[in-house]
């Protein structure tokens, strides 16, 4: 049943042209959070007794199909992308004063935060899937030129 109504809300986010990711994740977010919510009708209408059981199993089932899912999305992204877009001058660069930036302001923010050790976190800075799944969501009057899958590639795996 929860897995029904998460295509649901991804077909209603989808036909009402909003971004289908966030309103999954505010689905996960309330799936995760329901028993917290005082409402007397909220708690007789949407919980039930294997509640806890079923999202068990959809933390289960989305756990060991993430490595699949993962690696269809990072296929997909490789047969779209052009090997030699990468010897593009204008790629390299652009992709590399992004990457310095991301790389500048972590560390700038773990200085000012956290304040010692910062060398083994200020590396960490994963740009992957999302990044790939907010680009090809993109309608195509909104992407720039300049950016494609070359950029992408570049940032991803600097990063």
């Amino acid at each position: 049943m929860i897995i029904s109504i998460l295509i649901m809300v991804y077909a209603i986010g989808q036909s009402y042209h909003l971004s289908s990711l966030i309103l999954i994740l505010a689905f996960g977010l309330f799936l995760n959070n329901a028993d917290t919510i005082k409402y007397a009708w909220f708690r007789t209408i949407f919980l039930y007794k294997n509640l806890a059981n079923d999202l068990s199993q959809l933390h289960q089932l989305s756990a060991e199909s993430a490595f699949i899912i993962r690696t269809f999305f990072f296929v997909i992204f490789g047969f779209t992308m052009n090997i030699y877009e990468l010897n593009d001058q204008n790629v390299l660069i652009n992709g590399f004063l992004i990457l310095l930036s991301i790389y500048i302001i972590r560390f700038a923010y773990l200085l000012i935060f956290k304040k010692q050790h910062v060398l083994p976190e200020g590396f960490v800075t994963p740009r992957g899937l999302i990044s790939i799944l907010l680009y090809y969501n993109l309608p195509a009057h909104m992407k720039l030129p300049e950016i494609g899958t070359a950029f992408l590639f570049m940032v991803v795996l600097g990063s």
